[in-house]
């Protein structure tokens, strides 16, 4: 599909643009919390690591399950994880998402072409029957021509 209406490209930059902000804002407030930590209690600094693993969960898994779907800056942008069928996402499923996710995160180049469908799932959405709605989108289940399309961040 070489054209994508109006209100799916707005929905898909919107949600790129959101998690780009929200790897950045976990990173800064994982440094800023540790930082603090280290201050207060004399911890060697590989307890970093370990730190980071416990905030991603906690970043990624517990706010989003506490914040019903929302995470800290999806709020901003009124984006919601939410599955297709409607059920509640236990914290298990956030955290293997977030763990799916990562790798979009780490190569940069995943955000100025995304491999999406039209249902507005990502590939790290899909094993989880899992996607993001907003202001912007809306679940369409009726899709009957559900295969990927490529989406340019940039343009095409």
């Amino acid at each position: 599909m070489s054209k994508l209406n109006k209100q799916l490209k707005k929905h898909l930059k919107f949600r790129i643009i959101s998690s780009i902000l929200d790897m950045l804002s976990f990173l800064f407030l994982c440094t800023v919390t540790f930082v603090i930590l280290l201050n207060i209690v004399n911890v060697p600094m590989y307890w970093f690591l370990l730190y980071f693993f416990i905030f991603y969960f906690v970043y990624y898994a517990w706010i989003p399950k506490l914040l019903k779907g929302y995470t800290l800056i999806g709020i901003f942008f009124n984006m919601k994880i939410v599955k297709l069928d409607g059920s509640e996402i236990s914290i298990w499923e956030y955290f293997k998402r977030s763990l799916y996710g990562i790798f979009s995160y780490l190569y940069f180049l995943g955000y100025m072409r995304v491999r999406s469908n039209l249902l507005g799932q990502f590939y790290f959405d899909k094993p989880f029957n899992i996607t993001v709605v907003s202001n912007y989108s809306e679940i369409n289940d009726t899709v009957k021509d559900n295969k990927d399309i490529s989406f340019y961040f940039l343009g095409e």
